[in-house]
């Protein structure tokens, strides 16, 4: 992460079982500016909400592909690091099934 210290602030939006983790429907979050969408989520909202971190990340540390990110309107790929900018809105969800 960036040692100067710049940060920015994104919105983070929770929806069906994470939001239910985490307690909360959204929260606005400060992040270093140099941060992407997964270090945020695993470096700093899996170490505040561990009920989500269990659930989202898998044993390897990393976002399971299953979990549904989007950074706007684009779908956050886990393995593609995702730099952020001020005013982002991210979404976590778990995925959606129905029967």
């Amino acid at each position: 992460m960036n040692t100067e210290g710049k940060t920015i602030k994104v919105h983070v939006s929770y929806m069906a079982q994470v939001k239910k983790m985490v307690g909360i429907s959204s929260e606005d979050v400060e992040i270093d500016s140099k941060c992407t969408a997964q270090e945020m989520i695993q470096d700093q909202l899996c170490k505040k909400y561990p009920n989500m971190a269990e659930y989202i990340l898998g044993k390897d540390g990393m976002i399971r592909p299953i979990i549904l990110v989007f950074v706007g309107d684009d779908k956050l790929e886990v393995h593609i690091p995702r730099k952020l900018k001020n005013g982002d809105e991210i979404t976590i969800m778990s995925p959606i099934t129905g029967g």
